[in-house]
């Protein structure tokens, strides 16, 4: 059964074996389509939904030994904290006609008067 589910180009790429799925999955690794998290997603919902609709399995163990031996790769993004010196700096110094708004949330924000969540949802009254 032929299943068409990645085209480059003109000619698809055809899961009807067990070659061509392994082949499946080098070019979505190799193209950078897919790290290897998103390699386990996409091979779990494959394996879920093909044999449904079209009859074919592709629980082989050459297509999960490949999968094991992709690494995974996950940097965390690091989170820029301020300081204590630069929120101080930034209270003194920054001049409240243009900063007053901003030094208020912030202070509001700081304090733990009002979740993040809340504190968006503020609004000014005049």
């Amino acid at each position: 059964m032929n299943i068409n589910l990645l085209s480059l180009g003109a000619s698809p790429v055809r899961l009807m074996n067990s070659q061509n799925q392994h082949l499946y999955y080098i070019l979505l690794i190799k193209t950078n389509i897919l790290n290897s998290a998103g390699l386990w997603s996409k091979y779990s919902m494959l394996k879920t939904t093909l044999p449904v609709k079209s009859n074919v399995d592709i629980t082989h163990s050459k297509l999960k030994t490949f999968m094991k031996k992709q690494p995974v790769v996950y940097k965390p993004k690091k989170v820029q904290v301020f300081s204590r010196h630069e929120v101080t700096k930034f209270i003194s110094e920054a001049p409240d006609e243009k900063f007053l708004m901003i030094k208020v949330a912030f202070l509001i924000g700081l304090s733990g008067a009002c979740r993040g969540e809340e504190l968006q949802k503020c609004q000014l009254k005049i």
